[in-house]
């Protein structure tokens, strides 16, 4: 069986939905990993992140989990399925999403998306789209490229959105449904050979990657702070090269290890703790130890059957 042929087949569907709840999203969920088999799931971990394209069945389930968790942190600006349709469906045709899967839940535990230039002539990436219907704006694709030193915009991608529902956050999972989305964001530009990833991040999710040490800066000509955008209050455009990520992270993880072991951190068991939680994050990110082994597109996984 193809893992690319189950789920509903409704004629009057639309091509890409919002409106999954989450017994149709858990259905996907179970379909999908019925597909592959106890045999080969019994190989990873609890938490899994498969990469999926824009069409796959389990896509529309990172969508339902998406709109559902920006519905609940943005419930002044984001009331249902047509809100994300409208902000996402030039792009849509050209995002691959990250679902992460808990398989011993059998439920999505956190999805992420990235995103490439529209196949739309009238629309470009969506954070030079969104940014260039701004007043205060001066990023262009030319800026872009500019700034990153590519030739092709093709080669930039877009840090689209990451969502971790409320029971996958923090200590309960060791932050673990969170760090394997950001890694799988690496591993994504790596197979993909991209050279550059610009974003458009909520101040909560900027801080969490700029302590991380991901090495974004503020895109040239975009305003200091991105007021009002998609329902966060503050945000920030920014972007940076797909080859300093790594190294970059892995530096500053090494950073919060030696901070974490002075006598003054050491007496400070909540900052003792934070560091050396990063520092362990931080590496993971970096280093895909412990992570990659349970990150795999879906396309490779088919390959795999077909060749069985």
């Amino acid at each position: 069986m193809s893992v690319e042929t189950y789920g509903p087949e409704a004629a009057d569907a639309p091509s890409y939905r919002y409106d999954m709840d989450e017994a149709e999203r858990t259905e996907r969920v179970e379909a999908f990993l019925e597909s592959v088999g106890e045999e080969r799931l019994a190989k990873f971990g609890r938490l899994i992140c498969v990469l999926v394209e824009a069409d796959h069945p389990l896509a529309d389930g990172g969508r339902g989990t998406e709109r559902e968790q920006f519905d609940i942190a943005f419930p002044d600006y984001h009331q249902g399925p047509d809100d994300m349709r409208q902000g996402y469906d030039p792009y849509d045709s050209k995002s691959t999403f990250f679902v992460g899967i808990d398989l011993k839940e059998r439920v999505i535990s956190g999805v992420g998306r990235m995103m490439t230039k529209s196949e739309s002539p009238k629309h470009s990436i969506k954070v030079i789209d969104d940014l260039k219907a701004r007043k205060d704006n001066e990023v262009t694709e030319a800026s872009v490229q500019e700034q990153f030193a590519v030739e092709d915009l093709n080669t930039v991608v877009e840090f689209g959105t990451i969502v971790v529902p409320k029971e996958y956050r923090g200590t309960a999972y060791n932050f673990q449904a969170s760090t394997l989305l950001y890694r799988s964001m690496m591993h994504y530009c790596r197979c993909k050979k991209a050279e550059a990833v610009v974003t458009i991040l909520d101040e909560h999710a900027a801080g969490i990657l700029d302590f991380l040490g991901v090495p974004f800066d503020k895109l040239e000509g975009a305003p200091e702070v991105v007021n009002d955008y998609m329902g966060s209050k503050k945000s920030y455009a920014k972007g940076g090269l797909v080859k300093d990520m790594e190294p970059a992270v892995f530096k500053r993880a090494a950073k919060h290890l030696v901070e974490a072991f002075k006598p003054s951190n050491m007496q400070d068991r909540r900052k003792f703790k934070k560091l050396i939680g990063s520092a362990v994050i931080g590496f993971k990110m970096a280093t895909g130890v412990g992570l990659d082994k349970n990150i795999f597109f879906a396309s490779d996984l088919e390959d795999q059957q077909l060749a069985a």
